[in-house]
């Protein structure tokens, strides 16, 4: 059986390394902090899962003792709180930097998130030795110790931008129908520029 370790901040990362080698018959030990209580902490002292502060009982949490819910900040109570010692449970969000009457999970179960999660982006992957090529294996010889290499993804914004054109109209449209659509901020955000091919029977919120 092939053993490896993980030490990585990345809890993403880490989780989906972790996935892959024990696929691959590797034993895994992901390192992070110390005294948790449940999974994917890379802070210490933590009952919840994915903090990356300190003594959180709750869940995703950058800070330390929030008791909530994906909160940045410290003594948080409520959710997705940015700051300290906030109880509010759901807050509205800016969108294209202008209020909204959305929360997150308006955003989260949006059909325009489903779509945008669709988008091409710059990422890494983790390709197991089996599935390398000659020429990465050259260049990469650490494959031979860890048994994979990251390959760094770039996506272009012409990329971007040809994943757009080909979407269908129904899709843009759930994008445009986002609170205060901003045709000049989706360009600077995503490198799309939503008027570059014509656009029939469609409406935007500007």
């Amino acid at each position: 059986m092939k053993q490896v370790k993980i030490r990585i901040k990345g809890i993403d990362m880490a989780e989906k390394m972790a996935t892959i080698l024990a696929s691959n018959g590797y034993i895994v030990t992901i390192k992070g902090g110390n005294y948790n209580i449940g999974n994917s902490n890379t802070g210490n002292g933590n009952i919840g899962r994915r903090n990356a502060g300190d003594k959180n009982a709750g869940n995703c949490n950058s800070g330390d003792r929030n008791s909530g819910n994906f909160n940045t900040g410290d003594w948080n109570s409520g959710h997705r709180n940015c700051g300290i010692f906030n109880t509010r449970v759901e807050r509205t969000i800016d969108i294209f930097d202008l209020p909204s009457d959305w929360t997150m999970d308006d955003w989260y179960n949006s059909r325009a998130k489903k779509v945008m999660d669709s988008c091409p982006y710059s990422h890494n992957e983790i390709i197991m030795d089996e599935l390398m090529l000659q020429k990465e294996k050259k260049e990469h010889p650490e494959y031979k110790t860890v048994g994979f290499f990251i390959k760094c993804i770039e996506v272009t914004n012409e990329e971007r931008q040809k994943w757009w054109d080909e979407l269908p109209d129904r899709k843009k449209q759930y994008v445009y129908d986002l609170p205060n659509f901003n045709a000049e901020k989706f360009l600077e955000c995503t490198g799309i520029d939503v008027n570059k091919v014509a656009v029939r029977n469609l409406k935007m919120n500007v």
